[in-house]
């Protein structure tokens, strides 16, 4: 087989994966068989209103969304509940949302009742309808342990909501935050650093909004378009 037969081959792979790509992106939140969970899909082209649309009166919405595929250790989320204790001290009006379905969830519930949160932090459970009910969170919120690229922190960037994540291994966040641009980045347990981005989000209105804006270019940076193209640069190098 010769490289114009090869390369034409590639091409028409690609079409086809490129294809079936923005099909995948009509997915909505839904039930993940093989892992047993529910987990958060937001979509990307078209999902809620998007950073250009996002008000200031929309983006007071004074609200921290957690997003969830199952609550574990290795998410972080009594970290985040922590953190957020420490928050509300000092900005009594905002209230904490976490979605997503998980085995430690009663845990959880009692751990949130132990530090006197039950009327500020709410378990929101699975939903079809995620990307409509957190669009106009004031920030969201990821504090991993160790991630890969997170699914629900790109969805939330692509959204504009101005986003947290821990700079932990394997570097996933890194990838495509670049703190105090398009969100912030904070190491990993270290609740006074995650204090300090929110109250700075809360506390800063054009931040918050510069924030966003950046965090919404993300939709061009992993474009589905511009992936595709990567990879076919990446196999002709080969050639």
């Amino acid at each position: 087989m010769n490289n114009q037969v090869l390369d034409t081959q590639l091409n028409l792979a690609f079409d086809a994966t490129l294809e079936e790509l923005e099909k995948s992106l009509d997915l909505d939140v839904g039930y993940d068989s093989q892992t047993g969970q529910w987990e958060a899909i937001v979509r990307y082209a078209g999902a809620g209103k998007g950073a250009e649309d996002r008000s200031q009166s929309e983006m007071q919405g004074l609200s921290v969304t957690w997003l969830s595929g199952g609550y574990g250790i290795i998410r972080g989320t009594k970290a985040a509940i922590d953190a957020f204790s420490e928050f509300k001290k000092s900005h009594l009006d905002f209230i904490f949302e976490i979605y997503g379905k998980g085995e430690l969830e009663q845990e959880l519930k009692n751990y949130v009742s132990s530090l006197g949160l039950n009327d500020s932090v709410v378990f929101k459970g699975f939903c079809t309808d995620v990307h409509e009910r957190i669009i106009d969170a004031s920030m969201f919120l990821i504090s991993s342990d160790y991630e890969g690229l997170s699914n629900s922190m790109i969805e939330s960037m692509a959204l504009g909501i101005p986003t947290i994540a821990t700079d932990c291994p394997i570097g996933g966040a890194r990838m495509v935050i670049n703190s105090g641009i398009n969100g912030y980045l904070v190491p990993v347990n270290n609740k006074e650093k995650i204090v300090e981005a929110m109250s700075r989000i809360a506390d800063d209105s054009k931040l918050a909004e510069q924030l966003s804006n950046n965090a919404y270019k993300i939709r061009e940076q992993l474009s589905v378009d511009r992936i595709c193209l990567e990879w076919r640069n990446v196999i002709d190098e080969m050639l």
